[in-house]
Formats: structure tokens, sequence, C-alpha cells
């Protein structure tokens, strides 16, 4: 996953997912991406995320699980409903990421 993150253009918004800094980059290479929970959005649908750049939707098990004991299971399952709406852009087996918007 995180090797896959730096695949990501510049001035993307990452929405969740547990996944590792990427310390084997050195900092000059890691792109420039921010990452931020569902619960910071919640309420708004992927459709009204209207960003600047490319918006991704991160899903895995281990973030379900923190969202289930900390945050409320009802904001993630708000998002992950609405994933089989976008192109499914990486699967790993055990973390999927949907492409939710891009830039015209």
């Amino acid at each position: 996953m995180s090797n896959f993150l730096q695949t990501v253009p510049p001035g993307s918004l990452v929405l969740d997912g547990s996944f590792p800094e990427p310390v084997w980059v050195g900092p000059e290479g890691r792109p420039a991406y921010s990452n931020s929970g569902f619960y910071a959005y919640y309420n708004r649908t992927f459709a009204t995320l209207q960003e600047t750049g490319y918006v991704y939707a991160v899903f895995d098990g281990t973030s379900k699980l923190w969202y289930l004991q900390y945050r409320g299971g009802n904001v993630y399952d708000f998002y992950e409903r609405q994933a089989a709406d976008y192109p499914l852009i990486y699967d790993n087996g055990h973390v999927t990421v949907y492409l939710v918007h891009s830039p015209t």
C-alpha cells in the first residue's frame, strides 16, 4: 500500500487506511499528498468531494477495526457502501483503493 501511494500525483488527498510511513524512501523522494480520516469528512458523500486534486479512498480491515472501537463503525460503513460506485484502482487482497475524484 505504501509503495502504491508513492505513485499518486502530488497534491492528492488520501482518505483513511492504515499504512506505514515509507521510511525506506528518503524525505525528498516522498510524494506530497495529504492523508485524512473519513471522520473528518463524515456526512459528505464522495460525490461532494470536489477537491482541486485527486482524491483516493483506502479501505482495509485494520482501519475498520479502529473505527469500530474508537470512531464508530457507522462512519466507516458510510464510506465503504459508496466505494462500489467508483473505480477500484488497487487491491492487494488486504487493502483496496478507489479513485473518488479526479480533476477535470
